[in-house]
């Protein structure tokens, strides 16, 4: 009988994003997805918070993602969120 010692280096979970927002000149709301480079994120969109669609991927760059939301997105009262695949 022994004692087998073994260091393994595991990677780190990704940072999880952060999602925020501004609105651009002439008031088009623009999304700001900040999390880890070569991260892939999946931002979805829902009216009730029930239920969630894609609504874009995007990858995470070393500066925040911004991702426009089209007019036709805007209307009415939309929620977002961003997760990893």
């Amino acid at each position: 009988a022994g004692l087998i010692l073994e260091s393994v280096l595991l990677p780190l979970p990704p940072k999880p994003p952060a999602l925020t927002s501004r609105l651009a000149k002439g008031g088009a709301p623009v999304l700001l997805i900040a999390g880890q480079e070569g991260q892939l994120y999946r931002i979805e969109q829902s009216t009730d918070l029930n239920e969630w669609k894609v609504f874009r991927l995007v990858e995470g760059l070393a500066k925040p993602v911004e991702v426009s939301v089209p007019a036709a997105s805007t209307r009415g009262t939309r929620f977002y969120r961003t997760v990893t695949p």
